[in-house]
C-alpha cells in the first residue's frame, strides 16, 4: 500500500488539501483511501479495456502483456515500487534520472507566471510511470509471453 504521506503531498501538487474539517483518525478512511481506490479501479479498468481491445483486433501478431505489478508496486511503496516516485520533502523533487534533463524543456513548454502549475506538474512527469525495476517487469512479462 502507497505510504499516505506520499499521497498526501502529490494531491497537494493539484491544489487538492485534506478538508480542516476531517479528523485525523478518519483522514486514511475518507480521504486517503478512496484516491488509492481510484488508482486501483483505474489499473484494473485500463487493463481490462487493453485485453479487450487486444481481443476485439483479432489478430494473432497481437497480444495483451499484463505488467505484472502487484499493490506492492505503487508509487509510494517502499523498496517494492515499480514506479517512479517523488521525494517526500517539501519539493516533491521527481526521483528520476533524466528530471534535470526534463526542466529545462518544461520550462520552455511552460514558460510565464500562469503556467506556473502545468510546469510544475511537468517537472514531476516520471511520477507513476515505470521505474527501472518496472521496465525489467514489463520486459520479463513480455519475454514469457513470446516463449
Amino acid at each position: 500500500m502507497s505510504d499516505p504521506l506520499g499521497v498526501t503531498k502529490l494531491l497537494g501538487l493539484f491544489g487538492i488539501a485534506k478538508p480542516p474539517f476531517l479528523k485525523k483518525q478518519d483522514e486514511k478512511d475518507h480521504f486517503i483511501n478512496p484516491v488509492i481506490d481510484r488508482c486501483e479501479a483505474f489499473f484494473n479498468d485500463s487493463t481490462q479495456h487493453l485485453r479487450k481491445a487486444v481481443a476485439d483486433a483479432g489478430d494473432t501478431r497481437i497480444t495483451f502483456v499484463p505488467s505484472g505489478f502487484t499493490d506492492a508496486n505503487a508509487t509510494f511503496v517502499p523498496d517494492t515500487s515499480m514506479l517512479w516516485g517523488l521525494d517526500l520533502g517539501d519539493d516533491l523533487d521527481p526521483k528520476d534520472p533524466v528530471a534535470a534533463t526534463r526542466r529545462p524543456l518544461c520550462d520552455a513548454a511552460h514558460p510565464g507566471p500562469a503556467q506556473v502549475l502545468n510546469r510544475e506538474i511537468c517537472y514531476r512527469a516520471s511520477a507513476g510511470h515505470p521505474n527501472v525495476q518496472g521496465s525489467v517487469q514489463f520486459s520479463k512479462q513480455i519475454l514469457a509471453a513470446l516463449q
